[in-house]
């Protein structure tokens, strides 16, 4: 199976599963990996603009989940802007792609930025 990458805008305080009496985190929730609402980008569109997500938050993890917040989704979306991000992608049907994917990827992140919520992007 193919990696795909699922981005979406969650609540905080969802994103996480605890278990314990302590309430521990234990990792993601299930119900976000292949979430129907989200956001799947196949890694052959993605790959052309990752950096824009490594590059805005230092702790970004391409095979697992990366939560981005406040000032972190702002520096996102400006990376996904001011950069010529699809001009990597070879091929005119490529770059096309690539430009339709990021113009996704920038709605979904502005909608959490105006609903204060968190982006969560799966390497899934």
């Amino acid at each position: 199976m193919a990696l795909t990458f699922d981005i979406l805008a969650v609540a905080s305080d969802q994103i996480h599963e605890r278990r314990g009496r302590v309430q521990r985190i234990v990792g993601i929730r299930s119900e976000w990996f292949h979430h129907p609402k989200a956001l799947c980008i196949p890694e052959s569109v993605f790959i052309n603009f990752s950096d824009a997500f490594r590059t805005s938050c230092a702790r970004f993890d391409y095979y697992g989940y990366t939560e981005y917040s406040g000032d972190g989704i702002t520096k996102l979306c400006m990376e996904l802007k001011n950069r010529p991000w699809a001009e990597k992608a070879k091929g005119r049907r490529a770059r096309l792609e690539t430009r339709a994917a990021i113009r996704q990827a920038l709605a979904v992140a502005e909608r959490a930025l105006v609903r204060k919520l968190s982006l969560l992007v799966l390497g899934i």
